[in-house]
């Protein structure tokens, strides 16, 4: 039962935000609800559907509306622990509720939504309109990237695991397999990581140097994404079990995963870079500039990442 944070069980623990008012909300997928995690207090703020099923994405506006994707569609919570249903899976061409079904907002509180089964990311304006913003509902394989340098509605896509707009406007998406692409204000689309012949980290614990250019990456997984203050973006590729940045210049910086080859396993309070994470399926900034990382049914902390 929910109570003290780090004394709640987790099960398969997906996506992760932060709140205005600096909440934190946990999707626990394996139990079907959602968590509010609040001066170290844990809370229900919804409890699932009476049909079971998956929960996710999750995403939390400027103005503090919390949605999620769910069994009965996508929801918005309510302070209470009320729900209201604001579209149905039909309507949004039938998405998926679970890994590939990433939401995100803008800073003018429009919702993105992945459907990767359409191959198309979706937005619904704050008056509740619907339109497509990269996609044309075929799909694509990874290599090599379709449609960089057009327009993103023109470009075939594959399927979608995260996806956060940055500090500019620009909407970015992580593919599942293994590419970082951009959608930028004006709809033009770009790959920005991945698709490279550099590995990010590989069975034998080889780790990519910092200052690698973020487009000579090999990844295997974009999982998660968040952005910090100065507009730098975070990556979690899970199946690498790793956390890097991309800087402004467009290189990489190391940030959590067993850079050093440490054997220590993720609780033992080691700096990040000297920790072994299983997956990263999940990071979100808090309010104080620590990045939060959703890690095998943990949510763990790591302090002045976006200040580094």
């Amino acid at each position: 039962m929910p109570g003290v944070a780090t004394e709640v069980s987790l099960g398969l623990v997906g996506y992760v935000a932060i709140g205005p008012d600096g909440s934190v909300f946990v999707v626990d997928d394996a139990a079907g609800r959602l968590l509010r995690i609040k001066d170290g207090q844990a809370t229900i703020a919804y409890a699932g559907s009476a049909k079971g099923g998956r929960v996710g994405g999750l995403a939390v506006s400027p103005a503090g509306k919390v949605v999620v994707l769910t069994t009965d569609g996508l929801l918005e919570i309510t302070g209470d622990g009320k729900s209201t249903l604001i579209a149905t899976l039909a309507q949004l061409g039938g998405v998926t509720p679970g890994s590939e079904t990433p939401l995100t907002y803008d800073g003018a509180g429009n919702l993105y939504i992945a459907n990767s089964n359409g191959y198309k990311v979706l937005r619904r304006a704050a008056d509740g309109s619907m339109s497509t913003v990269a996609g044309t509902g075929k799909f694509a394989p990874l290599l090599p990237p379709l449609g960089d340098g057009g327009a993103a509605t023109a470009a075939p896509m594959s399927h979608m695991t995260a996806m956060v707009v940055d500090t500019k406007g620009d909407l970015l998406i992580g593919q599942a397999q293994g590419a970082l692409r951009m959608v930028s204000v004006d709809g033009t689309l770009s790959t920005i990581a991945g698709v490279g012949t550099t590995r990010v980290s590989s069975s034998s614990e080889v780790i990519a140097p910092d200052g690698t250019k973020a487009t000579d990456l090999k990844l295997s997984q974009v999982a998660s994404l968040a952005v910090d203050l100065q507009g730098r973006i975070y990556v979690g590729d899970s199946q690498s079990g790793v956390i890097f940045r991309i800087n402004a210049d467009g290189t990489m910086t190391f940030v959590g995963g067993d850079q050093v080859g440490t054997v220590a396993p993720t609780t033992t309070g080691l700096p990040a870079n000297q920790t072994r994470f299983a997956d990263a399926n999940g990071l979100a900034f808090d309010r104080s500039g620590a990045l939060l990382v959703v890690e095998a049914g943990l949510l763990l902390k790591i302090d002045g990442v976006g200040a580094a």
